[in-house]
């Protein structure tokens, strides 16, 4: 993805996904995963930081396990 918006942090990568953004792990990163979306998400992850951030708790929780699985398939 060119212009990328780019993480290491699973908690913000599981919220923009919850909110309906498209997940790509590189993990060649210094054996780091960072989480990459696209450039729209830069804005929306600033919402994260909010106490307005609202996102279904179990959906949220569903894609952080997700996520997590992800992560031990590509070790």
């Amino acid at each position: 993805m060119n212009d990328s918006y780019r993480t290491t942090d699973i908690g913000l990568a599981a919220y923009l996904v919850t909110l309906g953004f498209e997940l790509e792990i590189d993990y060649n990163v210094r054996e780091q995963a960072h989480f990459v979306f696209e450039p729209e998400a830069r804005k929306i992850a600033e919402s994260y930081w909010t106490p307005g951030a609202r996102v279904n708790p179990r959906v949220f929780a569903n894609n952080l396990r997700d996520i997590k699985s992800r992560l031990i398939e590509l070790k």
